[in-house]
């Protein structure tokens, strides 16, 4: 569940979400910033969130909100997609790195146990609106093009 999702976080984490949310405070104890990115979330809150994420973001969490789970396959998605997702974001804002504060992606994604996935009450509230993603599709290559010698026939 969200809830217990956002409970193992730390209050640093959670304050860095927050940023992310309109009409949130980051502060008060640490069950109060739970409370107040789960009202945030609510009704219209989640299609405004998930409004504020790039394309890329976007796909990464619908790929999730459609697999068991709610997985995000990092190795899938790159292979799918040509790449990954930004979870962080430098705070000078000029590039976009492995250590930073998060995005507005970690309010959907968690990291955990050495992978991301999306809480399942997100998954199905996002299914209601996010259109499955489309499978993979691979192209046709030309055998002949690809060897490095001619073929015997």
């Amino acid at each position: 569940m969200l809830n217990e999702v956002l409970s193992r976080l730390t209050m640093d984490q959670l304050k860095s979400l927050m940023r992310w949310l309109p009409d949130t405070t980051p502060t008060g104890k640490k069950d109060q910033l739970v409370g107040q990115i789960l009202k945030s979330l609510d009704g219209d809150g989640l299609r405004m969130l998930w409004d504020r994420l790039d394309d890329t973001q976007r796909v990464a969490v619908t790929e999730a909100a459609y697999t068991a789970h709610g997985v995000f396959d990092r190795k899938r998605f790159r292979a799918k997609y040509g790449r990954l997702p930004d979870f962080t974001v430098n705070e000078v804002g000029r590039r976009y790195s492995s250590r930073g504060q998060p995005t507005a992606l970690g309010l959907f994604l968690h990291y955990e146990a050495g992978y991301y996935s999306l809480p399942r009450e997100l998954g199905e509230r996002l299914r209601s609106f996010v259109p499955e993603p489309s499978p993979v599709r691979l192209s046709p290559v030309d055998r002949e093009r690809q060897l490095p010698w001619p073929r015997r026939r």
